[in-house]
């Protein structure tokens, strides 16, 4: 199915950003006309455009009638960039297919409903797991108020973390 084909390439285009874009979440974007892609965009980092507006601006007319595929529900408020809807809607963008809605009280369900209100079809919930888990970090810290966190313990074989005399070795790579 294409928006599976057009979401993975979302996905794809958020990881590129992962870890570099906090305290927002990693998003990508990408804009298909006739079965084409058009244009893609992801969130460089905050304070910066995010995914949708690069992405608009990079197909500039050919946005017109196109459908939008974007790893998070776009967002309807003022922040350091202004709501990614107004700029969709703007662009005459006919279609929008979100992988999972936006956790944050600011958006959660506005995105959705506000490009719903303007006459544009959209649907929810293609590759949302995989988006999720692309934003652990994001939708831990605003669902649960937390940081999430990531451990990470090396040992050797036999079971230790540093010589007899406490001489650190390297046992682990960076990955």
């Amino acid at each position: 199915m294409d928006d599976l084909k057009f979401m993975k390439r979302a996905l794809e285009l958020a990881l590129l950003r992962k870890g570099l874009t906090h305290p927002n979440p990693a998003v990508g974007c990408v804009i298909v006309k006739e079965g084409e892609i058009v244009a893609e965009g992801y969130h460089e980092r905050a304070g910066m455009p995010h995914a949708e507006v690069v992405a608009l601006e990079r197909a500039g007319e050919r946005a017109k009638d196109a459908t939008l595929y974007v790893t998070l529900e776009p967002c309807t408020h003022f922040g350091r960039t202004p709501p990614c809807t107004d700029a969709i809607i703007k662009a005459g963008i006919k279609r929008v297919v979100v992988a999972t809605l936006d956790p944050n009280p600011l958006v959660s369900g506005r995105g959705v409903e506000r490009l719903r209100n303007a006459g544009i079809e959209v649907q929810v919930g293609v590759l949302e797991e995989e988006a999720k888990r692309l934003n652990e970090d994001f939708f831990t810290y605003i669902t649960q108020k937390r940081p999430y966190i990531t451990l990470k313990w090396a040992q050797s074989v036999d079971g230790s973390l540093a010589t007899r005399t406490g001489d650190s070795q390297w046992i682990t790579s960076e990955e």
